[in-house]
Parts: C-alpha cells; structure tokens; sequence
C-alpha cells in the first residue's frame, strides 16, 4: 500500500511535540498525553521511537570521528 506523506509527516511532528514536552519543557508522560489527547502508551511509544533515532544518528556520528 501506498505510503501517505501527509499522515508521516504528522506523526513525525507528533513525535516532536512530545519529545519537545518531555525533555525540554519537562512534562511528564502522563502530562503530555492529557494535554495532547493522546493515550499514555501512544506517548511511551513515540518517545522510545524518538530516543531510538537519536541513537542511531548519535553512534553514526561517533562512528566517523577517529
């Protein structure tokens, strides 16, 4: 099936407004899911998939330094 670019887009925006929550403004999960009408495991999962990118670009990053 074909993948829509309008619905990626906005769960990667999802994605940014809670991690932004979280770690920036220091929201706690069960804060961020009210205030976004979210259910709390929606939160959990977009956060471990935010943190699992940044992963992968940080340990590519290492990976080129000497």
């Amino acid at each position: 099936a074909p993948v829509n670019p309008i619905s990626v887009n906005a769960t990667l925006e999802k994605r940014q407004t809670i991690f932004r929550l979280i770690r920036q403004e220091g929201l706690s999960y069960h804060e961020v899911a009210q205030q976004l009408n979210l259910s709390l495991a929606d939160v959990k999962k977009q956060m471990r998939l935010s943190l699992q990118v940044i992963r992968k670009a940080l340990h590519v990053f290492l990976s080129m330094l000497p």
